[in-house]
């Protein structure tokens, strides 16, 4: 890392995260902590569910506050970065994964594995203080879609998902990494 590396980003969140700048690139990222209350097991109940994740990515984005802002319930303040040149800017993101071996942990078959993509964006509850994910939606590969969606009345939305991925084990990296959504909820562009 240089010297005139400054970071740019940083939250008071139970994961913190600290992006640099330097000459527009981001240079580093500081490992996630975690507290002894994020690492206890809850007691399970019928719907705890297990799965595991891969090709897993957080594509963030940098928006205006005051767009950001028509989309988030009044209750909710927006949490903000400063850009190095002193533009205050709000964040969103697109976190797409493939739940591989997913299952209720009281019902350890069938296990299917399908896609997600959840839409958010970060802010902190005025009444607790706590700093939170407001999800815009999930999109679901999956017929199980429906559970969250008409029994919690989730806004949860069935997609076509498909992950295209080298991964170089040796490296430790992704050689490529390609991601595809296509649904009727908010499609970026026509699907096919």
């Amino acid at each position: 890392m240089r010297n005139n590396a400054e970071p740019v980003f940083w939250a008071n969140w139970c994961t913190i995260e600290i992006l640099t700048l330097a000459d527009g690139e981001f240079l580093e990222m500081t490992r996630l902590e975690f507290t002894p209350e994020m690492l206890t097991k809850r007691r399970h109940s019928a719907l705890t569910v297990a799965t595991k994740l891969a090709h897993f990515a957080i594509i963030t984005y940098i928006v205006e506050p005051d767009v950001l802002r028509q989309y988030i319930h009044e209750r909710f303040e927006l949490d903000c970065i400063f850009l190095p040149d002193g533009r205050r800017k709000a964040l969103v993101s697109v976190v797409p994964f493939l739940d591989r071996e997913f299952h209720f942990v009281r019902c350890p078959w069938p296990k299917s594995t399908f896609g997600q993509t959840n839409y958010r964006a970060y802010v902190t509850d005025t009444t607790s203080g706590e700093h939170v994910a407001w999800f815009f939606g999930t999109s679901l590969a999956s017929i199980a879609v429906g559970v969250p969606r008409f029994a919690w009345k989730l806004p949860w939305h069935h997609a076509e998902i498909s992950f295209d991925t080298q991964y170089d084990e040796k490296a430790g990296r992704y050689l490529s990494y390609e991601m595809t959504t296509c649904s009727k909820w908010a499609p970026a562009r026509d699907c096919p």
